[in-house]
């Protein structure tokens, strides 16, 4: 098995190793065999270092060992197991555990990413009745630049229901700088028609489906 290393700054742009030992603020990929293992994320709040890591665990690992490797309260370390990979168009589905102290699950949900690692959707569960929480993401990109952050267009937000709750021109590109409800969306004819024409989006009307079933 080969194992390969990546860094890029705090909003996904790739660094150099070297660029990294110069930095507070970083993530680390590991990938195994090309598959991604571990995403670890080092930042720094004023004088205070916090780190977090994402770990895709497989089935023949014990979660309680993961546990104890990456959570430690008294470093400000928390962790997110990812697990139950469901594939589909060139799209991978993770369920997600996070943890803050190695006692219980603190958050639980559910993440998409796509091929360049880029988060397509993301949710929040009820930890007792596995509901879907209001706040569910759904991200739109150009596929212009490397960095997701540079190249996100839109973001969705949902409702516990599943419906659009909100919509944000993520790095103003469309001349609105806060959010705006789905009704001014579709009333702005130029953006909701002609720039990302609504109806040719349907993987964004709603939380559901979480897995895209064709292209976005």
């Amino acid at each position: 098995m080969s194992t390969q290393i990546k860094y890029t700054d705090i909003f996904g742009r790739p660094i150099t190793e070297q660029e990294q030992n110069t930095l507070h603020d970083f993530k680390k990929m590991t990938f195994i065999s090309n598959e991604i293992k571990t995403i670890e994320i080092f930042e720094n709040v004023g004088n205070i270092g916090y780190q977090s890591a994402k770990y895709f665990i497989d089935a023949t690992e014990n979660k309680k060992d993961i546990i104890q490797k990456y959570v430690d309260a008294t470093t400000n370390s928390s962790l997110m197991i990812y697990s139950n990979k469901e594939q589909a168009n060139g799209f991978d589905l993770w369920d997600w555990e996070s943890y803050e102290d190695s006692s219980q699950i603190s958050f639980k949900g559910k993440e998409v990413f796509d091929s360049e690692l880029r988060t397509i959707f993301s949710c929040s569960f009820d930890r007792s009745t596995n509901s879907l929480l209001k706040g569910a993401r759904k991200f739109y990109y150009a596929n212009q630049v490397s960095s997701p952050a540079d190249d996100l267009l839109l973001k969705f937000t949902y409702h516990a229901n599943g419906n659009v709750n909100l919509i944000f021109d993520s790095n103003e590109n469309y001349g609105y700088i806060k959010s705006i409800s789905l009704a001014t969306f579709l009333d702005d004819t130029d953006f909701s028609q002609d720039v990302f024409p609504w109806n040719e989006h349907p993987y964004y009307h709603s939380a559901l489906p979480y897995l895209p079933t064709g292209s976005l």
